[in-house]
């Protein structure tokens, strides 16, 4: 299941979560997540923001698409670059179809393009990985 919260990019580099890891602070549209953005944004002075999140923020706060449980949380709250994944996959020399798809995904996600593709695409990867019965 797709979900959408705002992000920005913590102290260590990640990119991350602006609030808890709960349901409840997730949306099920990007418009949504994008209208909690604003009004964090026009109701919070950036000083205030960045005493909060850390001078690195400045800029940063964006809306991401988190895959998460069927009651709501994130799987993880960080969104890793396509240089990280890339990294990840390049030590571990996992490269294959699953991974360019994983890549194709990511990189979607990164430059935020149409989120319908996005949902299709993961759709689709999740069907293809389904156990299908025997019979």
């Amino acid at each position: 299941m797709i979900r959408y919260n705002i992000t920005f990019v913590y102290k260590n580099g990640l990119r991350g979560l602006l609030g808890a890891n709960q349901g409840r602070y997730f949306h099920d549209t990007r418009e949504s997540a994008e209208a909690h953005l604003k009004a964090v944004l026009e109701n919070n002075s950036e000083e205030k923001l960045l005493s909060i999140c850390g001078e690195q923020a400045k800029g940063t706060f964006r809306v991401d698409p988190f895959d998460c449980y069927e009651k709501g949380d994130a799987k993880g709250i960080y969104v890793r670059t396509v240089e990280e994944i890339v990294t990840i996959f390049a030590e571990e020399q996992q490269w294959n179809e699953k991974s360019i798809e994983t890549l194709l995904i990511q990189f979607i996600e990164e430059k935020a393009l149409n989120s319908e593709l996005y949902l299709f695409l993961r759709a689709q990867a999740d069907s293809e990985n389904e156990v299908q019965p025997e019979g």
